[in-house]
């Protein structure tokens, strides 16, 4: 049979037929292999969105600008960023490959840039702009806002660097804070690793050792942290330590020891898998320009526990051997029906129902989450100072310690960098001999 050009070839065309579905098959299993690639290195759902607002806070960190490589480990390590996922590569197109997480980051710049929020500063930097302060509820860097006034203190809207700017050197009697601690998740005001936290606090120190006057006192409310990941506790209050005293040249002065008689666990090491006991005790640590600052024990002498015939017994005691060694008059200690207490201050945590807490829902403000006991700052005001003397909280916070000096006729600063706490303040002292709200009218209902 001759074959017809013209014509169809039926073997020709069931053999074009089979390549075409071989071809097509391989072409569904390389697409199918590639999301099956693509789906084990996901990242997080809705990535894009959840990074905006860890943007805005690395930056902030940072001082308000910086480099993108600077910010992609920092908003990683914000998010708690599996390694998988940090690393994750896809490809283009044309077989090049990326960093998808980078990427990420990069695309919410981008939206934030269109919203007003980013912008450029310069080659390869980026710079947070007015309104993302306002988005973040937190004061730019470099400014300072007085934001409350009474006949005895003032509150400043700034960070505390910037705070200790406006204060005049050698004015503070006491400073007296609880900065954050380095605990790197579950803190809504801020996360820090040790090392930052350890750069950060003693350059803060060492302005601060500038502003009290000469036997002047800086406290400061610390805790132990446990190293991320394993149940050892971090030497970082150590290194900070011994940076007060060998860097910036201060004292250490006797610390006091907050005892908390019903504390929580640390979720993983106590209640989870019991390894640890619930630690129960924070430091408050004493630091001075002189050896001998003013600190007294006269304000906080606690009443004797004796019987009435045992107090007549010392009273009558002679001279008596200890042993030390030392000769000492026993009667001299026991001619006051007051004792000297310990360095243990025994408080129980704040409650979540107090005068501040009701207000604060009342005015729709959120209720800061750490606030100590006016215990802690009323004890070491009483120690430190005298009426009228100046005290400066320079992490304010909810104001407890504002609070707590303007009820012993102390004269007070308070800083605060989160307008939303600074808010929260006014309630602690609007009903203060001449109050005023200095706040800016565009700024009191952000």
């Amino acid at each position: 049979m001759s074959h017809d050009p013209n014509g169809d070839d039926p073997d020709a065309g069931s053999t074009l037929s089979a390549r075409s579905r071989a071809s097509r098959r391989k072409r569904i299993e390389s697409g199918q292999r590639q999301e099956a690639e693509a789906r084990a290195l996901e990242l997080p759902r809705r990535l894009q969105s959840l990074l905006a607002f860890p943007l805005l806070q690395a930056l902030d960190d940072a001082g308000g600008k910086a480099r993108p490589t600077d910010l992609y480990e920092m908003i990683a390590d914000r998010l708690q960023t599996p390694v998988e996922v940090r690393k994750a590569r896809r490809t283009y197109g044309g077989g090049r490959t990326y960093n998808a997480f980078d990427q990420q980051v990069r695309w919410a710049r981008h939206a934030a840039k269109v919203q007003g929020l980013i912008a450029d500063a310069g080659r390869g930097m980026w710079e947070l702009a007015d309104p993302a302060y306002a988005k973040l509820g937190r004061i730019r860097r470099g400014a300072t806002i007085l934001a409350w006034s009474t006949d005895m203190g003032i509150g400043l809207w700034a960070h505390a660097e910037d705070a200790a700017g406006a204060l005049e050197p050698g004015s503070l009697q006491l400073i007296f804070t609880s900065p954050i601690y380095p605990i790197q998740t579950g803190r809504e005001y801020g996360k820090l690793t040790p090392a930052v936290w350890i750069d950060w606090m003693t350059r803060l120190t060492r302005l601060w050792s500038t502003l009290i006057t000469d036997d002047g006192v800086i406290a400061l409310n610390l805790a132990d942290c446990h190293i991320p990941g394993i149940p050892a506790i971090s030497p970082y209050l150590y290194r900070f330590l011994l940076n007060c005293i060998d860097d910036i040249g201060l004292y250490e002065q006797l610390p006091d020891y907050w005892v908390k008689p019903a504390p929580l666990g640390n979720i993983q090491w106590s209640a989870t898998e019991r390894r640890n006991p619930k630690a129960a005790v924070e430091v408050i640590r004493y630091f001075s320009k002189h050896p001998f600052p003013k600190r007294t024990v006269n304000e906080i002498l606690v009443p004797r526990q004796v019987t009435g015939k045992k107090a007549a017994q010392d009273a009558s005691r002679g001279r008596e051997y200890r042993p030390s060694g030392y000769e000492l008059e026993g009667s001299r200690f026991y001619q006051s029906e007051r004792a000297i207490p310990t360095n243990v201050i025994v408080s129980g945590g704040v409650s979540g129902n107090d005068r501040y807490a009701r207000r604060c829902r009342q005015a729709g403000l959120p209720v800061h989450p750490a606030r100590f006991p006016e215990a802690l700052p009323r004890r070491v005001i009483l120690q430190c100072t005298d009426p009228g003397d100046i005290v400066y909280d320079p992490m304010a916070g909810s104001g407890t310690t504002v609070q707590a000096a303007l009820t012993l006729d102390r004269r007070v600063i308070a800083s605060e960098p989160m307008h939303a706490y600074v808010q929260g303040q006014l309630l602690r002292v609007d009903d203060r001999l001449g109050f005023i709200n200095h706040l800016p009218k565009h700024f009191r209902d952000v």
